[in-house]
């Protein structure tokens, strides 16, 4: 593909070259870690839920409290039920914070990639820019005349930093896709569990207080 670049591939990418690859290396590493971080997190199943919730009564053994206590999400749902006594209002208040919490974590880095794919493209362009102004440059002080391969030669090398910025922004947009996906979801499923949970805990209430 590029038979007429006889050099390193950094020589290739030119002024341009650190910073892409500093892009590629921080794609890379939230790529990874999001990797790692999305598959040790998971939300509570929805049959572990309703083991919680058992004909609309709250119902939460020492067993069930301590696999709980060993999720994220599960944490939360101990949480709220702790806080039975309060009013539904305040219950769906102090969810939707700690809910924002935990989207805070999930979106961990994602800006930051978001960032990247728009850098990366920015920044092929500008070292195909420079290197079109050095070819150009290099023809008008040429005392020879101007051949195929003279022309050619620099407009490839130039063209290399732009094709880097598109893959690297590929990656990153695809990724980022991907991660956005898994986090809807995720939330998605908290927030109706958390609302499945917090209507039998004011079922609950309004039934012991009838029996007061």
């Amino acid at each position: 593909m590029f038979e007429g670049l006889n050099s390193s591939f950094m020589e290739q990418l030119g002024l341009l070259g650190y910073p892409l690859l500093i892009c590629s290396c921080l794609i890379m590493a939230i790529v990874i870690e999001r990797v790692v971080y999305f598959f040790s997190t998971f939300p509570i199943s929805k049959q572990l839920v309703d083991g919680i919730v058992k004909d609309k009564e709250i119902a939460v053994s020492a067993e069930l409290e301590k696999r709980l206590q060993k999720n994220m999400f599960g944490s939360l749902i101990l949480e709220l039920i702790d806080n039975k006594s309060l009013s539904l209002i305040e219950r769906e208040n102090y969810a939707n914070i700690r809910l924002g919490d935990i989207h805070g974590r999930l979106n961990r880095f994602l800006p930051i990639l978001k960032i990247l794919a728009t850098i990366s493209p920015l920044l092929g362009l500008l070292g195909t820019v420079l290197g079109m102004i050095d070819s150009f440059q290099m023809i008008s002080s040429a005392d020879k005349p101007i051949t195929p391969s003279l022309v050619s030669g620099g407009i490839s090398q130039a063209l290399l930093t732009t094709a880097v910025g598109l893959l690297l922004a590929i990656l990153a947009l695809v990724t980022h896709a991907l991660f956005q996906l898994r986090v809807s979801k995720i939330m998605m499923a908290t927030t109706r569990q958390l609302n499945l949970v917090n209507l039998s805990l004011e079922k609950t209430n309004k039934n012991r207080n009838l029996s007061l």
